[in-house]
């Protein structure tokens, strides 16, 4: 029969416990004892928020190298959650960095359960501006509305209101200018746009608009693209034929709406040629468009030089 070892059963259990007892023992008896340590202090800013914007984030604490029992610095590192450290500042906006030296008596006044060695941070860098507001006026670039394909702008783009107040900090809101530009949301409008659009400003975490969103109006309509051929008007042509045009007939292109596309006809274009304003150096004349109907739009027309002809006399 084998032989059953000693460490089992209850002299297995004596052991863990004089085991534990010892950790124990030697753990309370380290933490009577004084360290140096370094910690990463929390802190706290107090000031008045209501008026300025803080631009970047606050530091949230300093490294700091203290001594101190065991047990405190358990607290400080391990077990609670130290108090932070509280700095006040009457200007916020006027401090642009705290150095060591001015850090130092603060920190030592708080930290009583500490004794501070010396401070390893050496600047807090603080960035906080006074809030201000601007007074800017709206505007929609009518070049940039995100129309569909063939489709324009046939009426002005009201905006309501016309004017917002940006609220935000002086460096920021200082650079707005005076006109600010409103960013269609949609894309493809095809028809009446009729809503209320935000106001998308550059960084909208430190910025505020007042009202924060406006309402647009406009009118859009479909156009179609024509080329019609218009007969020519000649001025001032020789009677006797001993100078004409090579071509009597010259083609405009322009667009007109698709619902209005019948009503343009080539009798409503006028475009002549003056032999006078002949180019001589290469028998050519520049036509010009005299007449047009109120509903062509973008008008060009080809071709743009006219070549006059001379027949040979007999």
């Amino acid at each position: 029969m084998a032989k059953k070892s000693p460490f089992l059963g209850g002299n297995l259990k004596v052991v863990i416990l004089s085991l534990v007892a010892a950790t124990t023992f030697w753990f309370f008896n380290a933490l009577n004892k004084n360290y140096d340590a370094r910690i990463n202090y929390p802190l706290e800013f107090e000031f008045v928020r209501d008026s300025v914007v803080i631009v970047e984030e606050l530091p949230d604490d300093v490294l700091i190298d203290v001594s101190s029992g065991g047990w405190n610095l358990l607290k400080k590192t391990f077990w609670f959650s130290a108090l932070p450290l509280i700095i006040t500042l009457d200007n916020p906006a006027d401090v642009k960095f705290l150095t060591r030296s001015s850090l130092i008596p603060i920190i030592s006044d708080q930290i009583t359960d500490l004794e501070l060695n010396y401070l390893l941070t050496d600047t807090l860098f603080i960035n906080v501006e006074h809030k201000v507001r601007k007074q800017v006026v709206l505007t929609v670039d009518s070049l940039r509305v995100p129309l569909a394909d063939t489709y324009r702008l046939v009426s002005p783009i009201r905006i309501s209101p016309d004017t917002i107040v940006v609220e935000g900090p002086t460096s920021l809101i200082s650079s707005l200018p005076e006109l600010f530009k409103v960013d269609i949301p949609r894309r493809n409008i095809s028809s009446s746009f009729d809503r209320e659009v935000d106001i998308e400003l550059s960084n909208s975490q430190l910025m505020r608009a007042l009202p924060e969103e406006v309402g647009i109006q406009f009118d859009v309509a479909e156009f179609t693209n024509v080329t019609l051929p218009v007969t020519l008007d000649k001025i001032n042509f020789p009677e006797d034929s001993s100078a004409y045009l090579t071509d009597s007939i010259i083609y405009v292109n322009y667009w007109v709406m698709a619902d209005e596309l019948n009503t343009v006809r080539p009798e409503d274009f006028t475009i002549s040629a003056d032999y006078t304003m002949a180019i001589s150096e290469d028998s050519t004349i520049l036509p010009i468009l005299l007449e047009s109907p109120p509903n062509a739009y973008d008008m060009e027309y080809f071709p743009d030089t006219l070549r006059i002809s001379y027949p040979q006399i007999e």
